[in-house]
C-alpha cells in the first residue's frame, strides 16, 4: 500500500524501505553503473549534484524529480526505478489536478509537516515542462548505466511543443521578440532609484532588528545596482572573492554554465562594501580567501538563501511603493510595487548605457553571449528613435 507518511522533500527522506529505495527496481542496469549511488533517492542527488546548488536549474530539476519520485513512492507505491511507459500516463493525468492531500501554498517552508510537492492543478505548459525535466533525469540516469531504459523516452514526441499552422508559429515568435523586449523595460529609471534609496536611508534603525535590515539594504541593493550580479551568484558569494589587483576592485562568481566570472567594482561598490562589513563587526576589507558570506543572515555569519533574499527584497519593493504613494510619487510607487530582485540587474546596465559605457563593456559585465542581448539595454536608442521619427517624419500634406 502507498505510505503517505513519506510526503516529505527529498533532504528529509533519510531511509526508505528496501522495496521503495530502488535497489532492486525492475529498470536497474545489472552491469557496470557509472554512478556511486545504490538507491533511487543517491541517484537523484547525483544528477542534481551535476548543476549549480541552488541555482535556477537546480531548483526547478530538484522540483520535477521531487515530484515525480514522491508520485512513485506515495502514488504508485513503488520505486522509481520500478517506473514504466504506462505509469508515465498515469503521472501526467495526475499532474492535471494534483489531489488537495498533495498540494499547499508555495510560501510553506519546507521543514515543516505541512509542506507539499505542487501548490496546486498544473496548466499545460507547467505540465509539459515538469515531464521535460523528468525527461532529462531519466536519460541522465540511463546514460549513467543506472537504469536500463528511459520510460519517458517512447512518449518523446509528446513532449514536443503541439503542432501549429506556419501562422500561429510566426506568430508566436513576433510574441516571443516582444515579451523579452519588454522584459528588458524591467528595470529602476534613475528617478525611481533615488526614490528607493531615499527610502533605505530613512528606514528606522532603533532596534538591532531594524539596524541588521537598514544595514542590509544599504549594502545590497546599490550594491546590485552596481555589479548587476544575479540573485543566485549574490547570495552565494563569499567575501574572499572580492580581490584587488592592478586594475583594481573585482568580485569573482560563478555564473551560468558553471562558468568562473569576474565583474569590476565601482568605487561606490566597494564603500557600500566597507560599511556593510563594519556593521557586521568585520575589518573594513575582505582578507585572501576570506570565506565569510557575502550577504550575511541576521546577527549570524551563515549566507542568506536565495528564496529567502528574494522575498525579503520583494517586501522591501512593496514597503518603498507605500513611501512613495504616501509622498505623491504614484510613478514610483506603480515600478516599485511591481519589482523584483532581477530588476535591480537590468538597472545596472540600463544605466551603464545612458552613462555612455561601450556596449561591448556592457556585454562583458553582463556576461551575455550575444552583444543583440546587451543591445537591448539602450533605452537612450529607443527614444532617439522615437523623437527623430515623430518629429521629423510627418504627413506629407496635399497641395491645395
Amino acid at each position: 500500500m502507498p505510505d503517505f507518511s513519506l510526503l516529505r522533500p527529498l533532504e528529509r527522506l533519510d531511509t526508505l524501505p528496501e522495496y521503495l529505495s530502488g535497489c532492486h527496481g525492475s529498470n536497474r542496469f545489472t552491469g557496470q553503473c557509472q554512478i556511486a549511488a545504490n538507491n533511487d533517492l543517491a541517484a537523484i542527488h547525483t544528477w542534481l549534484n551535476e548543476f549549480p546548488a541552488q541555482s535556477p536549474t537546480w531548483r526547478a530539476y530538484r522540483k520535477a524529480a521531487e515530484r515525480i519520485f514522491l508520485w512513485s513512492l506515495c502514488a504508485k507505491g513503488k520505486p522509481l526505478s520500478s517506473l514504466n511507459r504506462d505509469d508515465l500516463d498515469e503521472y501526467e493525468a495526475f499532474l492535471i489536478s494534483p489531489p488537495a492531500s498533495w498540494c499547499a501554498p508555495r510560501a510553506t517552508r519546507r521543514e515543516t509537516s505541512e509542506w507539499r510537492p505542487f501548490e496546486g492543478a498544473l496548466s499545460a505548459n507547467s505540465r509539459r515542462l515538469t515531464l521535460i525535466a523528468a525527461n532529462a533525469l531519466f536519460s541522465w540516469l540511463v546514460e549513467a548505466r543506472y537504469l536500463v531504459g528511459n520510460p519517458l523516452a517512447l512518449r518523446k514526441s509528446r513532449l514536443e511543443a503541439h503542432p501549429a499552422s506556419n501562422a500561429r508559429a510566426d506568430r508566436r515568435e513576433v510574441q516571443q521578440l516582444l515579451e523579452s523586449r519588454q522584459y528588458v523595460t524591467r528595470f529602476f529609471p534613475r528617478e525611481t532609484f533615488e526614490c528607493l534609496l531615499t527610502f533605505i536611508d530613512r528606514l528606522p534603525n532603533r532596534t538591532t532588528r531594524e539596524r541588521h535590515r537598514k544595514a542590509r539594504a544599504a549594502f545590497a541593493v546599490p550594491f546590485l545596482q552596481q555589479t548587476g550580479l544575479r540573485l543566485t551568484e549574490f547570495c552565494m558569494a563569499q567575501m574572499g572573492d572580492i580581490r584587488k589587483d592592478k586594475h583594481g576592485w573585482w568580485i569573482h562568481v560563478l555564473g551560468k554554465g558553471n562558468q568562473l566570472d569576474q565583474v569590476p567594482l565601482p568605487d561606490a561598490a566597494v564603500e557600500q562594501l566597507k560599511q556593510y562589513r563594519i556593521h557586521n563587526r568585520l575589518s573594513p576589507l575582505p582578507k585572501p580567501n576570506e570565506a565569510t558570506p557575502l550577504l550575511l543572515q541576521a546577527r549570524t555569519y551563515q549566507p542568506l538563501e536565495p528564496g529567502s533574499f528574494y522575498r525579503w527584497l520583494r517586501d522591501l519593493f512593496v514597503e518603498a511603493a507605500r513611501y512613495a504613494q504616501a509622498n505623491h510619487q504614484e510613478e514610483h510607487a506603480i515600478i516599485l510595487e511591481k519589482a523584483s530582485t532581477h530588476w535591480l540587474r537590468h538597472t545596472a546596465f540600463s544605466h551603464q548605457a545612458d552613462e555612455g559605457i561601450d556596449l561591448r563593456v556592457i556585454q562583458a559585465n553582463a556576461r551575455h553571449k550575444s552583444l543583440n542581448t546587451t543591445s537591448l539595454y539602450l533605452h537612450a536608442g529607443d527614444a532617439e528613435q522615437h523623437w527623430q521619427t515623430t518629429a521629423k517624419h510627418v504627413l506629407s500634406k496635399k497641395e491645395s
